[in-house]
């Protein structure tokens, strides 16, 4: 299953890609694989975040897991607009320890 983790503008800016997609047999375990690309949790209560904006990550529950990389639910290779930002970037994590950059305002994977 592939999990994604979508970046809050916490504090009015963005900290590299602005999508990680993890692909993990569990979301547990894409949690935990999360924070090698630079994810983390409960960044208002550790005082890394904005508390008026929000942690900048979220974790991921199982119910949120996608059969393919995807982008809310639609496979990135169909979402050509990332309707949120202005940069819609991020990076697909596969099991096999491959990383593959997508840009969205380029129509899908790059």
């Amino acid at each position: 299953m592939f999990y994604s983790y979508h970046q809050n503008n916490t504090g009015g800016s963005f900290v590299g890609p602005q999508c990680v997609i993890i692909e993990a047999e569990t979301a547990k375990e894409a949690n935990i694989l999360s924070s090698k690309a630079g994810v983390y949790f409960d960044g208002v209560l550790n005082g890394i975040d904005c508390s008026c904006c929000g942690d900048r990550w979220y974790r991921t529950y199982d119910y949120t897991g996608d059969n393919v990389p995807s982008f809310c639910h639609v496979p990135i290779s169909e979402a050509t607009t990332y309707y949120q930002w202005t940069e819609p970037t991020g990076i697909i994590y596969y099991l096999d320890g491959t990383k593959e950059p997508f840009d969205l305002n380029k129509e899908g994977l790059t």
